[in-house]
C-alpha cells in the first residue's frame, strides 16, 4: 500500500509540475510542488499575483489532488528596484 501510495503521489508531482509549466508558471518563477498523500504544497516565489491564482487552480483540477496548500511568496519590487517578498499562505 505504501508503494501505490508513493507511485499516486509521484505521478501527481508529475502532472502538477507540467500543469504548471504549461500555464507559465516557470522560469524566473521558482515553483516546486510536494505530494503526500494526494495532498499538494506549492511553495516558492512567483513575479505576480495572477501566478498564484493560476497555479493554485492548476494543482486542483488534477485528478487525485484532495487539497493544495499555498506556500508561495509574490516577489514585488520596491521604490528602489529592491525586490521584496511578500508571504501569502493559505490553504484552499
Amino acid at each position: 500500500m505504501i508503494a501505490r501510495t508513493s507511485l499516486r503521489d509521484r505521478l501527481l508531482n508529475q502532472k502538477v509540475m507540467q500543469q504548471l509549466s504549461n500555464r507559465g508558471v516557470r522560469s524566473p518563477c521558482e515553483v516546486s510542488a510536494s505530494v503526500s498523500d494526494g495532498s499538494v504544497t506549492l511553495s516558492g516565489q512567483i513575479e505576480h499575483e495572477y501566478q498564484r491564482r493560476s497555479a493554485l487552480r492548476a494543482a486542483q483540477n488534477i485528478a487525485g489532488v484532495k487539497r493544495v496548500v499555498d506556500q508561495l511568496q509574490v516577489m514585488s519590487r520596491t521604490s528602489q528596484g529592491q525586490r521584496r517578498g511578500f508571504n501569502a499562505k493559505y490553504v484552499s
